[in-house]
């Protein structure tokens, strides 16, 4: 599991933007405009006799929604730092675009005359018709869907409720900078072995991270994504403090004991070092969780 996750529940609004993509509201309303032109009635689709559909229904009604789903978790995977709850959060934006627009559908028809809404006899055959209808139109309003829709879908695109581009550039920096850090010798005293040549580059990846990051929290607007990235800010400003106690001269075995101490697993301790990482806590458990972001490929 993520280790970002637990502080994130102590903060409502990130974890509810992790879970249905809040910093990108913008393209739940995007992907209902052509609903939405169909309730004004300034769009028909003409779906024919729907009884004569049902047996397709499902098999075709697979193909948008899957496309959709793809297009859409290809842009969320730009727009977050970390591959957590990105099927899920794609997933959900996908059907409540679905949902909302097959209602929309509904409405339309209701207000045109087409519908009948009726509580009393709500699962007789008519209203099956009536919803699986609006449901085609649903799925139909993802093939036939708005340029601008498709455009956020597939580039960077400066729209209201959409993370901007200068925003997404900055993330895929912080991203590849982060996947440096995973990936330095740091983490394995047998790669390690006290070399400084080894881990300067990561001492100064930390701080271009730190100056990255600082520079982002400048842009206006991207409030609710900016806000996410602030615990990795403070992670990597407590994991430059760890690194920072590995001497870059003196012995060999002077840089191995103080490696063990923030890098060593807890089992191959002694006393005296369990208590010096004790002390160092903080920084240690922020490495660890820089070292655990699902930042995928």
């Amino acid at each position: 599991m993520f280790a970002l996750r637990a502080s994130q529940l102590h903060d409502i609004n990130a974890y509810l933007d992790q879970v249905f993509g809040l910093r990108a509201w913008g393209l739940l309303l995007y992907g209902i405009l052509p609903a939405n032109l169909a309730l004004i009635g300034t769009l028909e689709v003409k779906l024919g006799k729907v009884d004569n559909l049902l047996p397709y229904i499902i098999p075709v009604s697979i193909l948008p929604i899957s496309i959709t789903y793809l297009l859409i978790l290809n842009r969320y995977r730009t727009w977050y730092l970390t591959r957590e709850f990105l099927k899920r959060r794609s997933l959900i934006t996908t059907l409540l675009i679905l949902l909302s627009a097959s209602l929309i559908s509904g409405a339309a028809g209701i207000l045109q005359g087409r519908y009948t809404l009726g509580i009393s006899h709500f699962w007789d055959k008519a209203h099956l018709l009536a919803m699986i209808e609006s449901f085609l139109f649903g799925v139909s309003s993802l093939v036939i869907t708005s340029t601008l829709f498709m455009s956020l879908l597939t580039k960077a695109t400066e729209l209201p409720g959409i993370p901007s581009p200068k925003f997404v550039e900055q993330l895929a920096d912080i991203r590849a900078g982060l996947r440096e850090v995973q990936t330095s010798d740091i983490w394995d005293w047998n790669t390690y072995l006290g070399s400084e040549e080894k881990i300067s580059p990561l001492r100064q990846r930390l701080v271009e991270l730190a100056a990255l990051l600082a520079k982002l929290e400048t842009y206006p607007g991207d409030g609710l994504a900016k806000s996410s990235l602030r615990p990795v800010a403070e992670y990597i400003r407590l994991f430059r403090a760890a690194v920072s106690q590995l001497p870059p001269d003196g012995g060999v075995e002077l840089k191995r004991l103080r490696w063990k101490v923030i890098f060593d697993s807890d089992g191959n301790l002694t006393e005296n070092q369990a208590l010096e990482r004790e002390r160092l806590s903080n920084e240690v458990q922020a490495g660890r969780q820089l070292h655990s972001l699902a930042l995928g490929e």
